[in-house]
Order: C-alpha cells, then structure tokens, then sequence
C-alpha cells in the first residue's frame, strides 16, 4: 500500500512538473507604440465569433485596443448566438480583475496605414509570444490574415481569416499591467 502511494505521488509530481516548470515564458518583440492613428475606435471593444453552422455554439475572442498600444483579452467565451447580449453582462470588474492575472491575455499592437498588427502570449505550458497581422477595413472592422511564432521566423506563416467587429462598450478595464512596460 505505501509503495502504491508512493508511486502514485510520483507520478503526480511529474505531471505537475511538466505543466509548471516547462522553462522562460517568450518575450515579445513588437514595442508598445502610442497609437495616434483614427484608423480604429478605441471606445469599446473588438469581437471575433466562430460559430458552428447551426449557431448553437459560437466561440467569441474580446479584445480591448487602447490608445497607450496595449492590448488585453478578456480570453474566449463560448456561447450561444442567440445569447450574444450577454456577454456585456460578463465583462465586469470581477471578470477583467481576473484576467489581467493572466499574462496570455496581454499584449501589444500597431496600426500602420491601413495595416494592422498585435503580438500576444499563446499559453501551452508557457507563454510563447505569436504574431497576427491583417488588414484594416474600417474604423470598427478588421481581418487577420496571417499568424506566426514571433521567435521562429524560419517556420512558415498560417493564413487566416479573421474577421473582428467593434462593439461599443462604456465599462473598458484598465490598461495598467506589470507584464509589459
């Protein structure tokens, strides 16, 4: 019996440590850059949905441009399409203190012309920094249309299409964080 829990605490041990010590989390390479661009609204947020083809369940990325170049992702929020007018309920203060714990949900962007570009932590173990650029359509909509690891430049660039909607929104958190300067 003592071996068995002895083993079993073992094993846990090694689990655990394969999730909490995988090494240094990636730096980002893109710097904070004030955005004096009116090129896209600042005064709510940028929603993306990925629904299934029945929209019974759609996956929405948050995420809060500020003028100061930081960006923040209050992560992804599954849910019913018909249930979207929810989600303003859900980013509160209570949700946005708990998310600004996370350093994956930080990041920082740039607009240059009609281009834009953001560079965020991805958290699988650790942070790995990962870079998106697209281009910009209008003042309240933009599309991703590649992604690539920020410190692999010989890998190649994913193509995407991703399409990110403003939503007004009065109740924006604090752009304040210890995770970029």
């Amino acid at each position: 019996m003592t071996k068995k829990i002895i083993i079993i605490g073992l094993i846990s041990f090694w689990l655990v440590s394969c999730f909490l010590f995988t090494g240094e989390d990636e730096e980002l390479i893109m710097s904070r850059k004030i955005n004096t661009s009116k090129k896209l609204r600042l005064d709510g947020y940028y929603l993306r949905s990925n629904c299934n083809s029945d929209e019974t369940i759609c996956v929405y990325d948050v995420f809060f441009l500020f003028e100061n170049g930081i960006l923040f992702t209050t992560g992804v929020a599954a849910m019913n399409k018909k249930e979207l007018d929810k989600l303003k309920s859900i980013l509160n203060k209570e949700c946005f203190s708990a998310n600004s714990k996370l350093k994956f949900n930080w990041g920082v962007y740039e607009t240059r012309g009609d281009s834009v570009a953001y560079e965020k932590w991805y958290h699988r173990g650790k942070n790995y920094a990962y870079m998106k650029s697209g281009i910009i359509l209008n003042d309240t909509t933009f599309r991703i249309t590649k992604m690539n690891r920020s410190h692999k430049s010989d890998e190649k660039s994913l193509n995407k299409n991703e399409i990110y909607r403003f939503v007004k929104f009065n109740r924006k958190p604090d752009s304040t964080t210890v995770y970029i300067d």
